[in-house]
């Protein structure tokens, strides 16, 4: 959508396979299995009623720098009502334009005037795809009223311990088989 739409009843009822993308506003709730794309590569979608997607729902995200909802930004998901993150969130992080990122970058891809505790996405995608980046990904983190992605490092293993903790699972997986194999205590 570019413009404004306002659904019929009040309710934008996104089925499997439906994609909702533009820079717009939907004058009422979205709800549905469908896919979101914010804005047009990427850009800004504000839902001035209540988000709701179900668990087979796809909330896509592109970033391409640091501007909110901009067209050499990355996308934002303004909900004015309750938002309730269910299925999965996909981040496509794609730098262009001469954007380099840099540690400790944030993006706040979507925010809200209410959330319900505890209410998240499911799934992630691309969080931890940094081009040229391997040692970097995207650290969610909800906020009152924002989902906020942040660039962090992620945790290394000195050398050797990798090798410990795989060994140390393996023998409490095999503890676990013979445990099971005795029946009930």
């Amino acid at each position: 959508v570019d413009g404004s739409l306002e659904p019929a009843g009040g309710v934008l009822d996104l089925k499997p396979g439906d994609v909702l993308h533009g820079t717009g506003t939907i004058q009422g709730d979205v709800t549905g299995e469908g896919t979101i794309r914010p804005g047009n590569s990427p850009g800004r979608t504000t839902i001035t009623g209540n988000f709701t997607p179900g668990e087979g729902a796809v909330t896509e995200i592109e970033i391409w720098g640091l501007g909110q909802g901009t067209s050499t930004g990355y996308d934002w998901v303004e909900v004015t009502g309750a938002a309730s993150p269910n299925g999965t969130l996909k981040i496509l992080f794609q730098p262009q334009g001469g954007y380099v990122p840099a540690l400790g970058q944030t993006f706040d891809v979507m925010t809200w005037g209410s959330r319900p505790a505890g209410q998240v996405f499911d799934n992630w995608l691309g969080t931890a795809s940094i081009p040229g980046q391997p040692g970097w990904a995207l650290k969610p983190e909800y906020l009152a009223d924002r989902l906020r992605l942040t660039l962090v490092q992620t945790p290394t293993l000195a050398a050797g311990v990798d090798t410990v903790l795989l060994n140390g699972l393996q023998q409490l997986g095999s503890v676990a088989n013979f445990l099971d194999s005795a029946g009930d205590f």
